[in-house]
């Protein structure tokens, strides 16, 4: 094991005992991260389980492929990505932190919060009359970690391009089950298009984006017309849907996935029917009407793949409008962080597809 990766376990998971001159000694850490990962891989497989892990909520940040397990090499990986986002142009934009899309007592209020970026360059205006597009990100984290503040360059990328750009906290898991997290999702779109004129925004150009867990939800948002209909609005009603990384199409798939059964479980249950119920593909069939979607997988995510073709092949088969992006040589933690970033050719792809569908929002009035 790498001997930086060996230190992080020692200090972090499992701290040697402090040596005499109380100082901390790295090669004490080392040995003991290293025994430590042997230990809990009990079976010798290489890996580490969701369940054999001792702080559970930390592996959900180091899981960077998604699979419910941890190699050495993803905890090697997963170093650099602890540290905290890199600063970004604030010049381009103003921010509206936790404002309150909804209430619940008893609840977190920021979990029921969003904040909101406003460009504040007029000439990044469209000129379109009913005000600039929206995009509304949804982070992830299992259903049980991650915050809205956790967006990396997207709001400069966006709000230098004409957009106002949203970032959606929701309720987590174990304390709440499904559908709380996609209710609370859907009640934040509802939101904001309700607002859209205080914040100078088209209500007919909200384009939702998620990654892993937070696409999922968006994905199923836009596949089950339920949750948006209970604010008087449809899937029908988004300009587009960009779903970054998430092979959680499928749930009674995915819950038989060594050690993501604990994670699913616990934001969802054991029920067959509720794992179908929230379920994306479940919910497309012929005569649905569903908005244009971008499905981006990493290329280091087999399953990510496999689950994201039989999304698109399902959406396609019911004719929804749909395009199909491997983000290539990214692992699951590049293909969010590096939207937005300049010359990045995943980003251009996504920007690509959002200047189409709001071109065809514009055509279509």
């Amino acid at each position: 094991m790498p001997g930086t990766m060996a230190l992080m376990l020692g200090l972090v998971l499992l701290p040697p005992p402090p040596p005499d001159d109380g100082k901390p000694h790295a090669g004490q850490a080392q040995a003991t991260g290293m025994e430590w990962f042997h230990r809990a891989d009990r079976n010798r497989d290489g890996f580490i389980t969701f369940d054999e892990f001792p702080n559970q909520r930390f592996f959900l940040r180091l899981d960077k492929d998604n699979d419910g397990r941890l190699s050495m090499r993803e905890l090697e990986r997963a170093i650099g990505d602890q540290a905290p986002p890199r600063r970004v142009d604030t010049g381009r934009y103003r921010i509206q932190r936790d404002i309150a899309y909804a209430t619940h007592e008893g609840v977190d209020p920021r979990l029921t919060s969003l904040d909101l970026y406003l460009p504040v360059d007029e000439a990044s205006d469209d000129g379109h009359a009913g005000g600039r597009p929206l995009i509304v990100y949804v982070h992830g984290g299992g259903w049980r970690i991650g915050d809205k503040a956790r967006v990396h360059e997207k709001p400069a990328h966006f709000c230098g391009k004409g957009f106002v750009f949203a970032s959606v906290n929701y309720r987590l898991s174990p304390d709440v089950r499904h559908p709380a997290h996609v209710e609370d999702v859907a009640e934040a779109v509802a939101w904001l298009r309700a607002h859209a004129q205080d914040y100078g925004v088209d209500p007919e150009r909200i384009v939702l984006m998620g990654h892993s867990a937070g696409a999922h939800l968006v994905a199923l948002l836009a596949t089950d017309a339920r949750y948006l209909g209970a604010f008087d609005m449809s899937p029908a009603d988004l300009a587009g849907v960009v779903v970054l990384d998430t092979a959680s199409f499928d749930l009674e798939r995915r819950a038989r996935v060594l050690g993501l059964r604990r994670t699913i479980r616990d934001a969802f249950g054991r029920d067959p029917e509720v794992l179908r119920d929230a379920s994306p593909i479940s919910h497309v069939s012929d005569g649905g009407q569903y908005p244009p979607m971008l499905v981006v997988y990493s290329s280091e995510r087999s399953e990510a793949r496999r689950e994201s073709e039989r999304f698109v092949e399902a959406l396609r088969g019911a004719g929804a409008s749909v395009e199909l992006l491997e983000a290539e040589g990214k692992d699951h933690a590049a293909v969010n962080r590096d939207v937005g970033v300049s010359g990045d050719p995943m980003s251009d792809a996504i920007d690509r597809f959002l200047e189409h569908r709001l071109a065809s929002s514009n055509d279509d009035e």
